[in-house]
């Protein structure tokens, strides 16, 4: 096919030592005209007319400082300097899609903070997928962790503090959708030097060891509290802790058994400690501990914490728990907002 532009109508550009400014404008341009066999063809596509498209090729090429189309009768292709700048344009474009695409997920985040509530022994072992999850779907993210026990996390929801909480909810209440994610047994958290056997019916078994009560979590208590009589060890205990961290290390020496859950068991701080799961053949025997995603009823949520609250739950489901902590079989609550 004859060029219809003749070679002679655009000068070879003179050589530069360095090179000048580019436009993106430019280099689109140019990665059209390397598909085609005449400028006319290229300026078509980028509906340009021809002497348009022309001038932006040849600012490229004095910007350049080369030749990048051999021009002759039969058409154009792209010249030596052509083939070495076609892979860096075509980088450049990619770049600027990135970026685009990046933008895009900024201005849809926007600037509104998103505030997760979660229990002691959860927020550790989910924060380091969760953080990476974040920056993977948002630019600029403004995030915000609270933790706590379960009845302050609740609280932190139901007051519009927390966006979303995890925490172990024991009764239904009106104000919140409940999502169930884990359940755990409850066990006994001990050093490798104890001699206890792996198989504990009661903890009347346990004499001689000091039990250590949790203060700050009503959940293990109440759940307890169904067989008070086999469990008087842990409610007459004199080793009483408040905060969950704070027991670890009085178990790690030896000091100390306690009573947790599976969840408590995931701990980064309870590595290498033993958790002895406690048996359900009791006079009443021992329910679950269930770990809810939990989101006040009234709370507007827009894209942004649509998708914050997506991936928390993705995040908590796929972390690494203790081998006794499983998925909840349900994980959805109905239209009426009743837990499954």
């Amino acid at each position: 096919m004859k060029n219809t532009l003749p070679p002679t109508d655009i000068p070879t550009p003179p050589r530069r030592e360095h090179m000048g400014d580019i436009t993106l404008k430019q280099v689109r341009c140019f990665l059209v005209a390397s598909h085609w066999t005449t400028f006319k063809q290229a300026a078509e596509e980028s509906f340009l007319s021809q002497p348009a498209f022309c001038r932006i090729i040849q600012e490229l090429e004095s910007s350049v400082g080369q030749e990048l189309f051999t021009r002759t009768n039969q058409g154009i292709k792209l010249s030596g300097a052509g083939q070495a700048f076609l892979p860096h344009a075509q980088r450049l474009i990619d770049c600027y899609s990135a970026t685009l695409t990046g933008m895009t997920k900024w201005r849809s985040a926007g600037h509104s903070q998103f505030v997760l509530a979660g229990i002691y022994t959860i927020m550790p072992v989910i924060l380091p997928s969760l953080l990476s999850s974040m920056q993977e779907n948002f630019a600029t993210p403004s995030l915000q962790f609270e933790d706590g026990n379960s009845q302050q996390v609740i609280a932190s929801v139901l007051q519009g503090r927390a966006d979303c909480g995890l925490c172990t909810v024991l009764t239904e209440h009106p104000e919140l959708y409940r999502v169930p994610l884990l359940e755990a047994p409850l066990g006994l958290l001990v050093s490798p030097s104890l001699p206890l056997p792996d198989n504990i019916q009661t903890l009347a078994e346990l004499k001689g060891i000091n039990i250590a009560r949790y203060d700050g979590d009503a959940a293990v208590s109440q759940l307890l509290h169904l067989n008070s009589i086999e469990f008087d060890a842990y409610y007459t205990s004199r080793v009483v802790y408040s905060n969950i961290s704070a027991v670890y290390p009085m178990v790690q020496t030896g000091q100390v058994a306690a009573v947790v859950s599976g969840i408590a068991a995931s701990h980064p701080q309870a590595k290498g400690l033993r958790f002895i799961p406690l048996p359900t053949a009791l006079p009443t025997a021992l329910p679950l501990l269930t770990i809810s995603l939990i989101t006040k009823r009234s709370a507007p949520f827009d894209a942004q914490r649509t998708l914050m609250k997506d991936l928390t739950q993705a995040c908590v489901l796929a972390a690494k728990w203790h081998n006794t902590v499983q998925a909840c079989h349900s994980q959805n609550t109905d239209a009426e907002g009743e837990s499954s």
